[in-house]
């Protein structure tokens, strides 16, 4: 039994056809307090698999994990840094390049759940958009989206807010990851 306040991860696996529609249709006909009559907020759920939500969450957004192995830098050794969150909070990792990273830098390996779930989000907005529409992204967590949807539907309007500032360019480019034309 769970405490209080503890969050209760379901594996998507144990989930039936049945549970999903239904978890659809509750979300559908939710109605938020700030809502008035004038206003309609469509809620659509989206159901990612354990290990692309993990990958994507956990691993790119917060911990792309890469291990330091440096006898320069001891106190490094066996650490995990995190990517895109330190980014956008401007906590760099000193001292750390691509020259010190051991050959177990895995940083792309949470890069195909990132896009994955990107790409995810993109074609679940696409199964509801219709012309007109106004689409809000928010946070870094899908950076990629409004770039997918641009190819998609080129004339979509589309915002994208990100509760931090935007890093600098200078620090932006110390991500231990290139990234593709996408973005």
């Amino acid at each position: 039994m769970p405490l209080a306040g503890e969050k209760i991860k379901v594996p998507s696996t144990v989930l039936s056809d049945e549970d999903k529609a239904a978890l659809e249709e509750e979300i559908a006909n939710f109605k938020s307090e700030d809502e008035d009559a004038k206003t309609t907020t469509t809620y659509v759920p989206l159901l990612l698999d354990d290990k692309v939500a993990h990958g994507h969450y956990d691993g790119y957004c917060k911990q792309s994990e890469f291990l330091i192995v440096s006898p320069a830098i001891p106190f490094l050794s066996d650490r995990f840094f995190p990517a895109l969150w330190p980014l956008f909070h401007y906590l760099l990792w000193q001292d750390v390049s691509p020259n010190s990273l051991s050959a177990s830098f895995s940083a792309d390996e949470h890069w195909a759940p990132y896009e994955q779930a990107n790409t995810a989000f993109a074609r679940r907005i696409m199964d509801i958009y219709r012309p007109g529409d106004l689409i809000w992204v928010h946070d870094y967590h899908l950076l990629l989206v409004p770039k997918l949807l641009r190819l998609l539907v080129p004339d979509v309007y589309v915002g994208l807010f990100v509760h931090t500032p935007w890093p600098s360019s200078e620090v932006f480019r110390c991500l231990p990851r290139t990234y593709p034309s996408v973005l």
